[in-house]
């Protein structure tokens, strides 16, 4: 692949997932102040397993903005449980939809946790992980041939 500055694609998971958003054009509010974190340079985004972005009500105005292609990585089981904060798999969904993007695409696992895309074992386990986390990058790796390289994939967006 070539190289360029103006060929970078942003993933993250979890809440490096909401940076990633964030990076790619999302604008939440602090003190009724609209945060641009926005990076130009950024052309597509790998948002994996990402929450709702902790005391932000409006997602549809926050990621309405993201316009460039994203592929959202998530479980059934993608469930984030701390205390005094939940954000589980619906979160994922709405998060999806609120997208302004028209090229943007869902991978959604049957199962596992939100940790199994990380190299805890414990919670989807070793077996299910490890078939997650080559699936994921074998996604991943053809989304990023489909936006760099301006190819057809099987990843429809």
């Amino acid at each position: 692949m070539k190289s360029s500055s103006k060929q970078i694609i942003a993933a993250g998971h979890s809440y490096g997932a909401n940076t990633t958003l964030l990076a790619s054009g999302a604008r939440v509010s602090q003190d009724n102040i609209p945060v641009d974190l926005s990076d130009a340079r950024i052309t597509a985004a790998i948002v994996i397993s990402a929450p709702r972005f902790f005391g932000q009500k409006a997602v549809n105005s926050i990621l309405q903005p993201v316009s460039l292609p994203t592929l959202h990585i998530t479980s059934t089981e993608d469930n984030i449980q701390i205390p005094g904060y939940f954000s589980g798999y619906p979160d994922r969904l709405a998060i999806f939809e609120a997208i302004g993007s028209k090229r943007k695409a869902l991978a959604v696992f049957e199962g596992g946790s939100h940790s199994m895309f990380t190299d805890r074992s414990l919670t989807g386990g070793t077996v299910l992980n490890q078939q997650i986390k080559e699936a994921t990058q074998e996604l991943s790796l053809d989304f990023i041939a489909q936006v760099l390289n301006n190819q057809e994939s099987g990843i429809p967006t």
